[in-house]
């Protein structure tokens, strides 16, 4: 059973953080490829944490990352092709094929799938999933959004070394996991 890292987060600046640092972490890019799959109720931080992942991985900083909901995926171009794939609305592997997914991945690319358990039998089993949780809290969350606690394991060698080298950048940074 792969071994889950935890980490909190009490703003969404700080899951941008986090998720830079596991930007970081995937330096450089595997050849095959990676995959990174978001989990997370709606409001859950899944597209801050990708927004985060992707600024990292060196698309332009003022780069606007928004939910490719309605569009299934968006691609970016940074030290790597990136894709942001949205498995929302997604129905069956054929939606997504038929939306482009058999075009993503491989070959030094990065994508980031929110909604990742929709479509888990798309994925490759050598991937990071990470977990967004809301912690309860009694604050407006339009005012003061409440933190959040992130679970991140590895499916895999090539996941697990950039895992562990993710954990590594947090805890030098001061962030590491609890």
């Amino acid at each position: 059973m792969p071994s889950v890292h935890h980490f909190e987060s009490d703003s969404p600046a700080e899951t941008r953080r986090l998720a830079a640092l596991l930007g970081a972490a995937i330096d450089p890019v595997p050849r095959g490829g990676l995959v990174v799959g978001l989990h997370g109720d709606l409001g859950a931080g899944k597209t801050v944490f990708a927004s985060g992942l992707i600024g990292a991985l060196g698309v332009p900083a003022g780069t606007v990352v928004p939910s490719p909901t309605f569009t299934v995926f968006r691609s970016y171009r940074g030290r790597a092709l990136i894709e942001h794939v949205d498995a929302y609305m997604v129905g069956s592997r054929e939606a997504l094929e038929g939306a482009g997914l058999h075009e993503m991945g491989g070959n030094g690319h990065v994508t980031c799938v929110e909604w990742a358990e929709r479509i888990e039998t798309a994925l490759p089993k050598d991937r990071i999933d990470v977990d967004l949780e809301t912690l309860a809290s009694d604050a407006d969350p339009l005012e003061n959004p409440p933190p959040r606690r992130i679970a991140a394991r590895a499916g895999g060698p090539v996941s697990t070394r950039i895992l562990e080298r993710w954990v590594a950048l947090t805890a030098s940074a001061g962030t590491g996991p609890r």
